[in-house]
């Protein structure tokens, strides 16, 4: 079975393909252009992605009369931003392709300008990539299964909107049992009449996500056991104050999904006779878990003694706010493949939160705020993120040995600050809020070392 994909998705997946076999074209002509692209001559490229074509013919000039300079050009003009990261890699491209034409004229190092629709792009030949030299009737079952592999995406999700739309679907999932009790306290949904029960829900979601995700509740679990042994307690007062924070970046978050201010978000919301501090309260209590805030507080109190915010890092937090400011969320793996998995989730409409949770294998994804940063002009991974507007998504790219993937929440551009003694107090508490996240990560390091822990998921 292949890595993180369960018996359900497999079983789904192939039922699919059967009821849409008669939809898709598997003909030998389109086999035998599925083998042409894939497995007839082709190139590897490199590209730089402009609008327009004076831009285009000022880079090649310059590119040509300088080639050390791509990489910079790549960073710095290319609209394909998934590239960036490559240097503008790209390929294979097809031979039989209008862009593989172009390649077909030229020799390896070669730049030259390709035009499509309203973009140019500025071309450099890296590798000409001979033909396998597979006959189409020795693999035309393995054409078969990618072909069908490639097209089933597209129709299935035509297949599931109009299986939607015709369905007849009753949620019956509440927090309490008691509400349950109409329908039936053992139903979850029922699809078309034909109750799917919870205990059948928990066997897939463990079945799809139980190993990725039981490590945040395992990492809880020993922050409350540490806090029982400590005597530590956290008050309704408290946990009140840190959801109202919460509640204020989530709202933060809101608006620079809907592409517009925080403060525009609250006139829309007042047009609809909405308060924003419900709304706030809403947001908090949907999108975050109680026990996720009180963990957080009590491993943030069990690493206060060693947290010390001197003076030259509050010098130095005032410094960057007179610099372009990106307040960011932060997803980073150790592989490529890791990488470009978890940025087509976020693009697909995931959110950071769920991802990491599923994903990140690093301790205390789940503590409220963990990724959040801030990105000045200084910060290594600026020159990714200084082009995004609020709501929009970087490309992957590498940073200190990690693949990252930053979404932006709030852009704040060079300014004075206010008087160093107006910020202190609210420098001090973020400087402080920094450290506290590395020494909470290496606290459930130590703990789970220390503990005796058994996962029994299958």
């Amino acid at each position: 079975m292949a890595a993180g994909v369960s018996d359900n998705v497999i079983r789904v997946l192939l039922l699919a393909e059967k009821l849409l076999a008669g939809e898709m074209d598997l003909s030998d002509a389109a086999l035998r252009a599925y083998h042409e692209r894939t497995r007839g001559p082709s190139f590897t490229a490199a590209h730089i992605v402009v609008a327009g074509r004076r831009r285009a013919e000022e880079l090649l000039e310059l590119l040509r009369g300088e080639p050390a300079l791509w990489e910079r050009a790549v960073l710095a003009y290319s609209l394909d931003r998934a590239s960036v990261p490559y240097k503008g890699r790209i390929g294979p491209v097809p031979a039989a392709s209008e862009l593989g034409r172009t390649l077909a004229a030229m020799k390896p190092g070669e730049l030259a300008l390709y035009r499509e629709g309203e973009l140019w792009h500025v071309l450099r030949l890296a590798e000409v990539i001979p033909a396998s030299g597979q006959p189409v009737e020795e693999v035309k079952g393995a054409l078969k299964a990618e072909l069908a592999a490639v097209e089933l995406p597209g129709r299935f999700e035509l297949l599931l909107a109009g299986l939607n739309r015709d369905a007849c679907v009753a949620v019956n999932l509440f927090a309490s049992p008691g509400s349950r009790a109409l329908l039936g306290e053992d139903a979850a949904v029922f699809v078309n009449g034909e109750a799917v029960s919870v205990s059948r829900l928990a066997d897939v979601l463990v079945d799809e996500f139980g190993g990725a995700m039981i490590e945040p509740y395992v990492e809880q679990a020993l922050i409350l056991q540490e806090a029982r042994r400590r005597g530590l307690e956290v008050s309704e007062g408290e946990l009140a104050a840190r959801a109202q924070v919460i509640g204020d970046q989530l709202f933060q978050e809101q608006a620079a999904q809907r592409e517009v201010t925080p403060r525009r978000l609250a006139e829309l919301l007042a047009e609809a006779g909405v308060s924003v501090a419900d709304y706030k309260r809403d947001l908090t209590r949907q999108l975050v878990s109680a026990d996720d805030v009180r963990a957080t507080v009590l491993a943030e109190r069990m690493v206060a003694d060693g947290v010390e915010v001197t003076d030259a890092q509050i010098a130095q937090a005032y410094e960057d706010l007179r610099k372009d400011r990106f307040v960011v969320k932060e997803l980073s793996v150790e592989s490529a493949a890791a990488a470009e998995r978890i940025y087509r989730q976020v693009r697909e409409g995931m959110s950071f939160d769920v991802v990491g949770r599923t994903e990140i294998p690093e301790p205390g994804v789940w503590l409220s705020g963990g990724l959040i940063e801030v990105v000045t002009s200084s910060h290594p991974a600026y020159p990714y993120v200084s082009y995004l507007r609020e709501g929009e998504v970087s490309s992957v790219f590498k940073s200190g040995g990690r693949y990252r993937i930053m979404k932006v929440l709030e852009r704040h551009p060079a300014s004075e600050p206010p008087p160093l003694d107006v910020v202190r107090s609210t420098l001090e508490e973020q400087v402080r809020l920094q450290q506290s996240r590395a020494r909470i990560r290496a606290l459930l390091v130590k703990l789970k070392a220390e503990s005796d822990i058994e996962i029994r998921l299958d």
